[in-house]
């Protein structure tokens, strides 16, 4: 592969087979970014890479086997980034992190096992968490850099059934805050990108426990599923998002905090409702 010498940026993002971060890896490839697109099924890494070919930005984007929940995966990718692009550095290139893989399992605490919230922190937090480490130390040598985290509406408030998830982003939002201001000094940028509903198939990958259909909070997950859909309605495209990850990149100095769509409302309107108002409205769900 040849190097081009006009790298202004080198990505690696995670969850690239489909939604987000498929369209956020072509998106920065075809605005001349030296991309990496991590994929954790080995077999969609051909449809990511014929994709990139047939719109000629093959030689910009390289898929990459990438699971978040190995830590071998992990230093394993990281080390070829950080080794393949040391021209990239050495000519100014600024390094950059996104961490979009994720999922969600939807379940009340009565009807989740504790194996459950470990396989839910274990992609959604200590990947991201595991991910920084890695790369922070090049990224702090260099002096510049920006670390993007794929949060949620349900990382700035929550309601019934989605403990797990929601924990899981509350946990990468408050990292992410704490991490930002360490960085701060090393001329690093940490944001989160805080997504509404996504028309992507996040939703048709949703993990539901098992006894869902008959639990005594079966009317709970029936206004989730109903909710769900009726979201779907106000959903944004991966393509708006990808935009938004484009244009934190740009930037000089980003934001920490990225709300976009519903969330934005909603934060709005949380910060302005008395709990005692929002308690009442939860017995809705």
């Amino acid at each position: 592969m040849g190097y081009l010498p006009d790298y202004r940026y080198v990505v690696l993002i995670t969850g690239c087979s489909s939604g987000i971060g498929f369209a956020t890896s072509l998106l920065l490839a075809e605005n001349g970014v030296r991309v990496f697109a991590g994929l954790r099924q080995r077999e969609k890494i051909g449809m990511l890479d014929e994709e990139a070919a047939k719109r000629g930005i093959g030689h910009l984007l390289t898929p990459v086997e990438l699971n978040v929940d190995s830590h071998a995966d992990i230093e394993r990718v990281v080390r070829l980034v950080i080794e393949r692009e040391e021209k990239a550095w050495e000519r100014g290139a600024e390094p950059i992190l996104i961490n979009n893989a994720g999922f969600a399992i939807i379940g009340a605490l009565e009807d989740l096992s504790m194996e459950a919230y470990e396989r839910q922190f274990r992609t959604n937090f200590f990947g991201p968490v595991a991910l920084v480490k890695a790369i922070v130390p090049t990224m702090r040598q260099l002096r510049r850099g920006k670390i993007i985290q794929l949060s949620s509406a349900f990382g700035r408030l929550a309601i019934p059934v989605v403990s797990a998830y929601a924990s899981s982003k509350f946990a990468l939002e408050g990292f992410s805050e704490s991490l930002r201001y360490e960085l701060l000094r090393y001329n690093i940028y940490v944001s989160l990108v805080e997504p509404g509903p996504v028309l992507s198939n996040f939703v048709d990958n949703l993990e539901y426990a098992q006894n869902h259909e008959s639990s005594l909070y079966r009317e709970q997950y029936r206004k989730y599923q109903d909710l769900a859909e009726i979201s779907a309605l106000v959903a944004q495209s991966p393509a708006e998002i990808a935009h938004l990850i484009w244009k934190i990149i740009q930037e000089k100095t980003p934001r920490l905090r990225y709300p976009v769509g519903i969330t934005n409302l909603a934060e709005n309107l949380k910060r302005v409702l008395p709990e005692t108002f929002i308690d009442e409205l939860s017995r809705l769900f």
